[in-house]
């Protein structure tokens, strides 16, 4: 009986930090995707100095979130994440607006795709 309680208490250990992990990962991502959101805005109305001072916040934010995501999710996920910013923040010092749109795409599919990725769901099991 006494293993049968242990076995029970593990398993609920191991849901609630499953739906602990979900729940930060989505909330942390929808702050992040609105923080990268802002920073392309500000880069669409051509004011390049905000921009690239939003930019760098938005590496901050990323060394922060980085930091915990590692525990949770594949390395070469968050390195693809990382080189999309890195792509992102040049473009926008460079001030091309072009290549400033097709990287936000690409890095704000980045940052979704992982989230999705990481969800419990029957196509991410079998």
């Amino acid at each position: 009986m006494k293993q049968i309680a242990i076995l029970v208490i593990v398993l609920l250990i191991i849901i609630g930090a499953g739906i602990w992990e979900m729940s930060y990962l989505k909330e942390s991502s929808t702050y992040f995707l609105t923080d990268i959101n802002n920073t392309y805005q500000i880069a669409e109305r051509k004011d390049y100095k905000l921009a690239k001072n939003e930019a760098e916040k938005l590496q901050e934010v990323w060394k922060d979130i980085r930091k915990i995501w590692a525990i949770f999710i594949d390395d070469s996920q968050m390195d693809d994440v990382g080189d999309r910013l890195v792509s992102f923040v040049s473009y926008i010092e460079t001030e091309n607006e072009e290549e400033i749109k097709h990287s936000y795409n690409i890095l704000y599919s980045a940052v979704r795709n992982v989230v999705e990725f990481e969800c419990l769901k029957a196509e991410n099991i079998f």
